[in-house]
């Protein structure tokens, strides 16, 4: 399925079409290591996959723009208001080759030139090295088989050393950062892009860029 398909995409994630879709997790040697498998209609309502999906969120939510306390509530809330009617997203669950869920990566910001790798977390330990970089690198192969798009871009904070090697390790170079304003809100904390002298922590905002020609190489 291509991406710029945006009435397919929501198609899909509303289980309106024959089949679920999924993206094979290939090495490089081609080896079957597991599956994506998008977060649709049914799978919002599978009590475990929301639990872990809460759990993962919960464990890594210092890696997020906006930080609260994670429920089950929340979560479907979040999968069934934002990511499922939206045109310009969409949310993998990260199975290994015995179905076990690991972890969740999705992209955002989907246009005809361009996407954005997003909410990429590891729940649970594999015993394939390096399994999240093959994730993510058949994930990106997936996008570039739109064949318009050229860039995929993310973003990440600074401090966040381990996930920027594995950034680096499927590709991506560092494209810039931005200074953050941290800022209390009723049930956590939100971080903001904003100037130099506004900035009240001591890390940055770090987008990261692939584009199909790096990716070819």
């Amino acid at each position: 399925m291509l991406l710029s398909d945006h009435d397919r995409l929501i198609a899909v994630k509303r289980n309106e079409t024959s089949s679920t879709m999924t993206i094979p997790i290939l090495s490089k040697q081609g080896a079957a290591l597991g599956v994506l498998e998008c977060i649709d209609q049914r799978l919002c309502q599978d009590e475990a996959i929301i639990a872990d999906l809460t759990d993962w969120r919960q464990r890594y939510m210092h890696c997020f723009l906006t930080q609260f306390t994670a429920t089950p509530q929340r979560t479907r809330a979040w999968l069934l208001k934002a990511v499922l009617p939206a045109s310009d997203r969409i949310l993998f669950l990260i199975r290994d080759n015995s179905q076990q869920p690991i972890g969740n990566i999705g992209l955002c910001n989907i246009t005809a030139e361009s996407a954005e790798i997003d909410h990429v977390l590891r729940g649970r330990p594999s015993e394939t090295p390096h399994f999240m970089a093959e994730a993510l690198r058949s994930l990106l192969v997936f996008t570039f088989q739109t064949p318009t798009i050229q860039t995929i871009c993310l973003h990440v904070f600074s401090n966040n050393a381990a996930a920027i090697r594995l950034y680096e390790r499927v590709g991506f170079t560092k494209a810039g950062s931005v200074k953050l304003l941290k800022t209390p809100t009723d049930d956590g904390i939100r971080f903001d892009p904003c100037s130099d002298s506004e900035a009240n922590v001591d890390f940055d905002y770090t987008r990261m860029v692939l584009t199909r020609t790096a990716m070819a190489e």
